[in-house]
């Protein structure tokens, strides 16, 4: 057995910090879904006002203050929202980089991506809220369109057995 000094063993150890070590495959998936809904809100934040017009119109048959609450807000800090976003953008494309897409990083990096995902999740709470009012009144809306054309082929087949 070799034997070595404290001196080698300092020399020949990786300290903790600096250490590179792969991310677990849970953090790394949950990264990439975090940074889908970062970019799904900063698309929400440059169609605001088409969604503002939106949520004042007709489309709306349930749900409506679910989405208009959120919109307003978002008008009324929408400078600051902008600021939020792109921060955590350019946070998030800056880790990409430095853990090589998401693959691995030093111990700090990894914390750094946890926080990421934290701050994506919270974001993509709003949007949540407002995604189910939309999909909401869109089945409804859907569903009176399948009602509307059964009850048209309903009378078209009526007129049709009379005429024949």
């Amino acid at each position: 057995m070799q034997r070595m000094s404290l001196r080698q063993v300092i020399q020949r150890s990786t300290p903790y910090e600096t250490w590179r070590a792969p991310l677990h495959p849970t953090l790394r998936h949950t990264a990439w879904i975090s940074g889908a809904i970062l970019l799904l809100q900063l698309l929400v934040v440059a169609c605001q006002p088409l969604l503002l017009a939106l949520a004042d119109s007709w489309f709306f048959l349930l749900f409506s203050p679910l989405v208009q609450t959120p919109l307003l807000w978002l008008h009324a800090m929408q400078l600051f929202w902008l600021l939020v976003l792109s921060g955590f953008g350019l946070l998030y494309v800056l880790l990409g980089l430095l853990t090589r897409g998401f693959q691995d990083g030093r111990a700090g990096l990894h914390w750094a991506t946890a926080s990421v995902i934290l701050a994506g999740t919270l974001l993509g709470l709003a949007l949540t809220v407002m995604l189910f009012a939309v999909i909401l009144n869109l089945i409804i809306w859907l569903g009176l369109l399948c009602i509307a054309l059964l009850g048209m082929l309903g009378v078209l087949s009526l007129l049709f057995r009379r005429a024949a």
